[in-house]
């Protein structure tokens, strides 16, 4: 039996058939790279394990010296003045503090399919690739942490190692951007669909 296919549904056929190959070769990619980086942190931490006692006492005098830490506190308002949430930026460290009383979830558009996908995992990719070339080390890697209540409603995003300035820049914009979209989708236009 054959299945009878247009012109049209061929190319179409062919014009999938390509993208798959060519996501496929992408994503095997990045699984050897993850691979690649757990073998070397599985070093890392190898080496690690053992410390002698002279860095022992040279960890504790430098950890006697703490400097307090300036923290940049910037509030995200949505046009209409309504606060949304409130920025905190440390030396290392941004964190975004969601406004009490304006509930946006996590699965309202533009969060997981701009925000996250596009700033934080596209910046965390190009870390690990400065990290595979040697140019950063492992605890200089970007990372995020995402706080919600059961209904999905954001509370809180720690964002890690972001040790320069443009980046603070790059994700102040971002989520700024985001966190104004998400409220017009969800207050002001009532949809919530990703």
């Amino acid at each position: 039996m054959s299945v009878r296919l247009s012109e049209e549904d061929i190319r179409k056929l062919s014009e999938l058939q390509k993208y798959l190959v060519t996501r496929l070769k992408d994503l095997k990619r990045k699984v050897e790279l993850i691979e690649s980086f757990l073998l070397v942190i599985d070093k890392v931490l190898a080496q690690a394990s053992f410390v002698r006692g002279s860095e022992v006492q040279e960890m504790a005098r430098t950890e006697a010296k703490p400097t307090p830490p300036a923290i940049r506190r910037v509030p995200i308002k949505h046009v209409d003045g309504t606060t949304l949430a409130e920025l905190l930026i440390d030396k290392n460290k941004i964190v975004v503090l969601m406004a009490p009383g304006v509930n946006l979830h996590k699965a309202t558009r533009p969060f997981e399919s701009f925000f996250i996908r596009d700033v934080l995992e596209a910046m965390r990719e190009r870390d690990y690739e400065k990290y595979s070339r040697g140019e950063i080390q492992p605890g200089q890697i970007l990372d995020y942490r995402i706080q919600s209540d059961e209904n999905g409603v954001l509370q809180k995003i720690e964002i890690l190692n972001v040790s320069d300035e443009k980046r603070v820049r790059e994700i102040k914009s971002a989520i700024k951007w985001t966190l104004r979209r998400m409220y017009e989708n969800e207050y002001l236009t009532g949809s919530q669909s990703k």
